[in-house]
């Protein structure tokens, strides 16, 4: 991660607290992660009642919800230097239809729950997210998980561009045990 990337998040993680519209916040860190981390799209999906809610790039169009699944099941981060030749995920549906190389998932939790994710593509390069970037967008995470649990507080759900995916909730039972579990 360059200097400038880095000072970029530290600015945008000093200024989570003092946002007061979530739309706005989460519009933020979108372009924060898209302009630190040269991912081809970001997301962050967001869990509200069971159901997760997605926003960036083009909705769900290509989201491996198998990594994203692991992610929030372990509760850990996970970057795969090439998600189309790692044997644990070159197999699932959404990285083969997406054809996806490097993917970064990181976990938003506060101190109570999960409450979504952030993730970070890139279909072409493989090895696209370091280590060391990584490291920073976790500690931007729990940052960016507390601010955005503080204005869900004022703002029920998200609106604008955020979308509910319950059909792929609905008829995907690994899905529908990964956010039991995560509850």
């Amino acid at each position: 991660m360059s200097d400038l990337a880095a000072r970029k998040l530290v600015e945008l993680a000093g200024d989570l607290a003092s946002e007061t519209c979530l739309e706005r916040l989460l519009d933020r860190i979108l372009d924060a992660l898209t302009a630190v981390s040269g991912a081809e799209r970001t997301f962050i999906v967001l869990i509200e009642d069971g159901e997760p809610y997605v926003r960036g790039a083009s909705a769900t169009a290509g989201l491996s919800w198998t990594v994203l699944g692991r992610v929030l099941a372990e509760n850990r981060p996970l970057v795969l230097a090439d998600a189309m030749g790692d044997p644990s995920f070159s197999t699932a549906r959404s990285v083969q239809r997406a054809r996806l190389r490097s993917v970064c998932a990181i976990p938003l939790r506060t101190s109570l729950e999960a409450i979504g994710a952030l993730y970070l593509d890139h279909s072409t390069a493989v090895g696209a997210f370091s280590q060391s970037l990584l490291d920073s967008l976790h500690a931007f995470a729990t940052l960016a998980a507390l601010a955005i649990a503080s204005l869900r507080k004022q703002t029920p759900r998200p609106g604008g561009e955020s979308h509910p995916i319950e059909g792929i909730v609905a008829v995907d039972p690994v899905m529908r045990r990964i956010l039991k579990t995560v509850k």
